[in-house]
Parts: structure tokens; sequence; C-alpha cells
């Protein structure tokens, strides 16, 4: 669909913990409550870290779930259950990164969210589960 959409544009798929670019590829990745599911976040780090250019940045939003039974242990790898900001933020340095900036946005995202799916759709158990679990939604930024 999107190659056939937006016509010039290479569009590839491929697994985030090894994306077949060459070292120093990119200046800026993007990543969207993705670092959670993927397998493992660490290794995503590793990779990003080595197509980023020097001076390139990682520019994400992340999810740290204390657990993930109400909706499957499939959805976030046991490897990437991280249960505070300090050992999330200890993670991204070891990768080779510089911490710009770790913001815990929970109260303006996550409960507007939760509230929206009781509410509007209405998803209550869903919406239980996930605010129980969740520990910190955070919009980060990283520097090689």
């Amino acid at each position: 669909f999107a190659t056939e959409r937006y016509a010039g544009i290479n569009f590839q798929v491929m697994d985030a913990t090894k994306m077949n670019f060459p070292p120093d590829y990119f200046d800026l990745i993007i990543s969207i409550e993705a670092a959670f599911h993927f397998d493992t976040r660490t290794d995503f780090l590793k990779n990003a870290f080595s197509i980023l250019r020097p001076g390139g940045q990682l520019i994400f939003s992340d999810i740290l779930f204390n657990n993930t039974s109400w909706v499957g242990e499939w959805s976030v790898p046991e490897a990437n259950l991280v249960t505070n900001t300090k050992d999330y933020k200890r993670l991204c340095t070891d990768t080779g990164f510089q911490l710009m900036a770790c913001e815990d946005i929970t109260p303006s995202s996550i409960k507007g969210f939760c509230n929206y799916l009781r509410n509007a759709a209405p998803m209550t158990a869903l919406a239980d589960g996930f605010e129980s679990s969740v520990i910190a939604y955070l919009l980060v930024s990283l520097k090689k």
C-alpha cells in the first residue's frame, strides 16, 4: 500500500533489533510506542547506536510495565520489564548513548487514554489492566 500510495519512497520492513543499514548511516531515528515490544529493547538501542552518525539522535516514546499478564506475556518480552527509570536511564547510557532527556509524562498521557477507554469505548478491563501495569510513559532523547 505504501509504495503504491507514495511512489518514489523506499519503504522497508525489517526487525528493529537488526536493522540492515551501514554504520553511521542516519542522523535521526524516531520510534513511537514500540521499543517495549522489541526482542529486546537493549538490542534495539545497540543497533540504533551503530547506524546513527556521530552526533545523531534517537528520539522515542517508551513505556515501562510492571507486568503484562493482563494483555498477554507475548506483548512485552520479559527482558524488557525494566521496573524503574533509574535502571532504564542506565540501560540507555550503557549502550553508548548520551542521555539528553527522559521525561515521564504518565499523568498527562496514560491517565487520559485510560479514561477514554473507560468512557468512550467502553473498554474498562483494558483500561484497568493498562493503568495498573504502567510504571512510566517516557519521552526519551538520546545522542550518539
